[in-house]
């Protein structure tokens, strides 16, 4: 129940690399004995990284560049 909870709470706030990478992160960190410190970094980290390339994305697409090909 408690995993339930914790996805609709990061779904609520829109966080879908914590959603998405949670679980896996914990059993490295566990594995590796890890503190909870740097599991929440790392998450943190994976979740600007997505944030950062979609904007990037979404920024080209907004431009709608054409693409022009040259006949050389």
């Amino acid at each position: 129940m408690n995993h339930a909870i914790l996805e609709l709470n990061l779904k609520q706030l829109k966080l879908p690399m914590f959603s998405k990478h949670h679980k896996s992160f914990a059993e490295y960190a566990t594995r590796n004995n890890q503190p909870y410190e740097e599991y929440l970094r790392a998450l943190s980290e994976e979740e600007i990284v997505n944030r950062d390339q979609n904007r990037v994305k979404n920024l080209i697409k907004q431009a709608q560049f054409s693409i022009h090909q040259n006949a050389c």
